[in-house]
C-alpha cells in the first residue's frame, strides 16, 4: 500500500512540473467592485495579452484632443485622477460602426482585476454597461455617447469597449 501511495505522489509531482501542463490561473479573472452581477459573459482576460501597456496616443478631431486610436475610438484626453469621477465622451469612428449598448470593462496592468467603470448618472452606483441606451447611429462616419466614469487606483488601466458585445477598441489610460 505504501508502495502505491508513492507512485501516485511521484506521478503527481512529474506531471505538476511538467512544462506541457497548462494552467489556467494566469487567465482566472478576479472581479473587484461586483457583487451581484458577474463579469459580462463576452469578456475574455485574453484580450488584454496585447496590450502595449503604455498611454493611448493622442489625436484631434474637431479641435478636440482624444486619446485612443485615430480612425476607431476615443475619449476626451484629460488627467485621470485616482478615484475622482469625470466626465467624458465617448468617440466612435468608421464605416461600420456597430449597434448596440456600450459596455466597458477595465483592467489594471500587471494584474487579472476586472472592474466596472461606468458609472449610472446622479449615483455613485457603477456598472458594466451605459444606461444611456444603444450607441446613436453614425453621422459621417462618427457617433458618440456620453459617460461618467471613475477608476479606483493609480496606474495604466485598459479600457475594454463592447458594443452590442463585440470588443470595438481598447484605450490605455494612465490614471494618477
Amino acid at each position: 500500500m505504501k508502495k502505491l501511495g508513492y507512485i501516485i505522489l511521484v506521478a503527481l509531482s512529474i506531471t505538476a512540473c511538467n512544462p506541457e501542463t497548462k494552467s489556467t490561473d494566469a487567465t482566472k479573472v478576479k472581479q473587484v467592485n461586483s457583487t451581484a452581477s458577474e463579469v459580462p459573459s463576452f469578456f475574455e482576460i485574453s484580450v488584454t495579452q496585447n496590450v502595449k501597456w503604455k498611454e493611448s496616443s493622442v489625436f484631434s478631431y474637431e479641435g478636440m484632443e482624444l486619446r485612443g486610436t485615430e480612425g476607431k475610438i476615443g475619449i476626451l484626453s484629460v488627467p485621470w485622477k485616482a478615484g475622482v469621477r469625470n466626465k467624458y465622451m465617448w468617440h466612435f469612428f468608421g464605416n461600420n460602426i456597430p449597434t448596440g449598448q456600450l459596455t466597458v470593462v477595465a483592467v489594471k496592468k500587471g494584474t487579472n482585476e476586472v472592474r466596472k467603470v461606468l458609472l449610472i448618472p446622479d449615483s455613485d452606483k457603477q456598472e458594466w454597461t451605459s444606461g444611456r441606451g444603444g450607441i446613436p447611429a453614425s453621422s459621417q462616419n462618427h457617433s458618440d455617447l456620453p459617460a461618467e466614469m471613475v477608476l479606483p487606483s493609480k496606474g495604466l488601466w485598459v479600457l475594454n469597449a463592447y458594443i452590442g458585445g463585440e470588443l470595438f477598441g481598447q484605450i490605455v489610460v494612465d490614471v494618477q
